[in-house]
């Protein structure tokens, strides 16, 4: 299991952490590039910026080809 944060020195047990940034569709496509499966908890943000993280989510999901993405997903179109 990878975990993604902001802060690179968070530690979870029994996962390896990833920092990267849901401003940056290229860091998040990299986290995501081998898995099995992507999850996501957005942070409590302003509208605008929970609408940019949704669209450089579902970006980098497209990039990255994990295995399964959930049910939002699809009905989004992946």
């Amino acid at each position: 299991m990878t975990a993604l944060t902001c802060n690179p020195d968070t530690v979870v047990d029994g996962a390896r952490v990833v920092a990267a940034s849901y401003d940056s569709t290229a860091e998040l496509t990299e986290a995501y590039r081998g898995a099995d499966g992507v999850f996501v908890h957005l942070p409590v943000v302003s509208e605008e910026d929970r609408q940019t993280y949704a669209r450089n989510i579902v970006a980098a999901i497209r990039a990255a080809r994990p295995r399964t993405t959930g049910q939002w997903l699809a009905d989004v179109g992946l």
